[in-house]
């Protein structure tokens, strides 16, 4: 499993553009539901800024995050 960080670079299909296209890692909120997760680290397309993926690690941060809206 490979670790990613903020502004680290990596290859993904964007739905938007609908194509392979290097995307850059952020720290942005992260809209769950009605709820935003704060500072979850997710892949932009860099071509149109759409969000592309959520790394691995980013997981966890989720999950904890619904299990307290249980």
């Amino acid at each position: 499993m490979e670790i990613f960080k903020e502004g680290d670079k990596s290859k993904g299909i964007c739905n938007e553009c609908g194509k392979l296209v290097f995307i850059t890692f952020k720290n942005t909120p992260f809209k769950y539901k009605e709820f935003i997760i704060p500072n979850l680290l997710q892949g932009f397309c860099d071509e149109c800024g759409e969000s592309v993926s959520i790394p691995h690690q980013s997981t966890l941060k989720i999950k904890e995050f619904t299990e307290k809206l249980k």
